[in-house]
């Protein structure tokens, strides 16, 4: 996959735990490490957060279909998710957000930013009165 950033369209790094970042920009949960991360369906199920989000301007990096936005049900997290194959892009402003608010251990800055934003994507896809899922 050439998965390019949906803002600068710049070529996105491995992140340190299977997602792909722009520095700048945010990070992508491909459709496949969703599956494998948070358990089968959780593509599908970002998909459908989709198909009810707002559409925004970007496109998916993984296939190019419309993004839309989409929201944790307290709000707390926000991404947008594609209406094709299911990826999630977790904004920057988001992970900057919690970086400032969440405690995380990791060894470096980019592994922490990569932790944030799967406990974001966790909270988006999680639906509202059910515990997260763990992996």
């Amino acid at each position: 996959m050439d998965a390019r950033c949906p803002s600068c369209h710049g070529p996105l790094a491995a992140g340190a735990h299977g997602d792909l970042a722009c520095t700048a920009h945010g990070h992508l949960l491909g459709s496949a490490m969703l599956d494998a991360t948070f358990g089968l369906g959780s593509a599908a199920h970002a998909q459908h957060l989709a198909t009810t989000g707002q559409p925004v301007s970007r496109r998916c990096p993984q296939d190019n279909a419309a993004l839309a936005s989409v929201s944790s049900a307290g709000g707390g997290a926000r991404g947008e998710a594609c209406s094709r194959c299911g990826a999630l892009w977790i904004p920057a402003e988001v992970v900057e957000r919690l970086m400032r608010t969440t405690p995380v251990d990791a060894a470096t800055l980019e592994e922490a930013r990569s932790v944030l934003a799967l406990a974001a994507a966790r909270a988006v896809l999680t639906p509202a009165g059910k515990a997260p899922a763990r992996r």
